[in-house]
Order: C-alpha cells, then sequence, then structure tokens
C-alpha cells in the first residue's frame, strides 16, 4: 500500500466522486458529491460545510395524507437508534423517507478513512431503510 493511502488530506467533493466511482457503481455528478444507487434506492454523498453527509432516499412513498403515521415511524427510528436519522419530505404524490448519516472531516482523512467512513454510512442507510421496508406493508 502506498504512502498516500496514509497521508491524511482534506475531503473534498473531488475525492469523494473518485472514491465512490471506483466502487464500480455507475455514479452521477452532483453539487458536492455524487449521486448513486444501492438496494433499489437512491443515495447521495456529498461533503457540506466540515461534514461527509451520505443521505439515502427509500424506494417506496408513503400515501398523501400520512404525515402523523409518517412523523411517528420515523420518530421511534430516531429515539431508539443514534445512526442513521430518519426523516420525511413530503411531495405531491407521497411521503419520502430519506436515511441521513453524517460525520465530521474537518481535520481531514485518509483514503482508507474515507472509504470506511462511506462503507458504513452507506451500509447503515441502506439496512435502516431495509428494516423500514420490513416494518410498513406494501400498500
Amino acid at each position: 500500500m502506498s504512502a498516500a493511502h496514509h497521508e491524511i488530506a482534506p475531503v473534498t467533493p473531488q475525492r469523494v466522486r473518485a472514491l465512490v466511482s471506483q466502487r464500480g457503481e455507475f455514479v452521477r455528478v452532483a453539487q458536492g458529491g455524487v449521486t448513486g444507487r444501492i438496494d433499489q434506492q437512491t443515495y447521495q454523498v456529498i461533503v457540506e460545510d466540515n461534514d461527509l453527509v451520505v443521505r439515502t432516499r427509500w424506494s417506496r412513498l408513503l400515501p398523501p395524507g400520512s404525515n402523523r403515521s409518517a412523523a411517528q415511524l420515523v420518530n421511534d427510528w430516531n429515539r431508539d437508534r443514534v445512526l442513521p436519522t430518519l426523516f420525511t419530505s413530503a411531495f405531491d404524490d407521497g411521503i419520502a423517507v430519506f436515511a441521513v448519516s453524517s460525520t465530521p472531516v474537518a481535520v481531514g482523512l485518509t483514503d482508507d478513512q474515507l472509504a470506511d467512513v462511506v462503507d458504513v454510512a452507506l451500509t447503515v442507510t441502506a439496512h435502516a431503510l431495509r428494516t423500514l421496508a420490513a416494518s410498513v406493508p406494501a400498500s
């Protein structure tokens, strides 16, 4: 392994794009990072301020008008777990649920650390949404 893998460097959108592209997934450039898909769900890996943020959107929408039950669902999750944080967003055709993992990266990361942070964040957000899918019957 080269010394470059062990050198701490700032986490930039360019480093994020290079890393996620190396995972062999199809990704698109997004402001601050990339978007891609995992387990049929769309995700973003972006640099926001001094944080690396992984935001994964559940592939299903909850029915319009189910704001109260959606809020209860994500509140129950967020009360019982540290990672990831779930939140909802209302659209005309339904309520979307997102899982978010945010990691402070102000001091920089090595290539290996960055890869680990992205892998863990994608794993926990996808797992949260799989768990959600198992608990919410399909309509």
